[in-house]
């Protein structure tokens, strides 16, 4: 359901922006997803993006941004109010990482380092530092991809936008950071249960730009769908060691090969670069 909302939301953005009526409709479903599912929040950043009418200006962003935020709001505190439950939903949210399973990226490297402290006689307790710093970590990638999102927005003469027209070029650039937002918030976060790969899957796939390059999502998530069995059954709770010693090593190629694609763009860019 919170999927459901999430996705309609994002649709009444990308049909009617900048229309005061129409961010309040947005806004409202993006609270009712944010009720059912907390981690449609780290979408909020680029549905605002994608509220803005005409050009991309701070004051632009502040004035329709704040009637998306307006309906939000508001879908929050009528759902508080009619449930009766308020806001006692937030603080459940502590409690969202009692679960340990190696599905989670950084839990599992946790879970690795604890195994060999207890070769030399160590107490475990990685599992939360490696937490914690995974959430820093999420804090900046999400922080960069929203500046990518805007930088690309406000450059009219950035190549994408010259190839497809403007109407298409924006909720393409909005939907694709708000799908790596939830693909980054999925894979860092302290708990990752496999059905939580449909959302960024879901995002992804509407931004036509980008399924070209998102095609190594499918995999992840294909098996992920099989870790859950039709009963209910999760598998993860099975293979708790060797699964955290394979995903750390996903962990360790994956990192290993960004900073060689980092240091191999950076000769091509020194390479490149006038002789002093």
């Amino acid at each position: 359901m919170g999927l459901g909302l999430l996705l309609l939301g994002l649709l009444v953005l990308v049909r009617l922006p900048g229309r005061p009526s129409g961010l309040l409709v947005a806004g409202a479903l993006l609270g009712l997803a944010v009720a059912v599912k907390a981690i449609a929040v780290v979408v909020l950043p680029f549905a605002a993006l994608a509220a803005v009418r005409g050009g991309y200006t701070v004051r632009a962003l502040l004035r329709d941004a704040a009637w998306l935020a307006g309906g939000v709001l508001a879908a929050l505190l009528v759902t508080s109010l009619v449930t009766g439950l308020g806001v006692g939903w937030v603080g459940g949210l502590a409690h969202s990482g009692d679960s340990e399973q190696w599905t989670s990226p950084p839990t599992a490297v946790g879970f690795v380092v604890d195994y060999a402290g207890e070769l030399v006689g160590r107490e475990p307790g990685a599992v939360p530092v490696a937490r914690v710093v995974a959430l820093v970590l999420l804090a900046v990638v999400l922080a960069g991809l929203w500046w990518w999102a805007w930088t690309s927005l406000r450059r009219p003469n950035d190549v994408r936008q010259q190839v497809v027209r403007p109407a298409v070029a924006r909720p393409r650039v909005t939907l694709t950071g708000a799908g790596l937002a939830l693909a980054a918030t999925v894979l860092l976060a302290p708990v990752f249960h496999p059905w939580y790969a449909t959302w960024p899957l879901a995002v992804l796939s509407v931004a036509t730009v980008a399924v070209a390059r998102t095609n190594w999502f499918v995999l992840p998530c294909a098996v992920a769908s099989v870790l859950a069995l039709p009963d209910g059954t999760n598998l993860a709770r099975f293979t708790k060691a060797p699964g955290a010693v394979a995903m750390t090593a996903l962990v360790l190629v994956v990192a290993g090969s960004a900073v060689r694609a980092a240091l191999a763009r950076r000769a091509r860019q020194r390479r490149f670069e006038p002789s002093g």
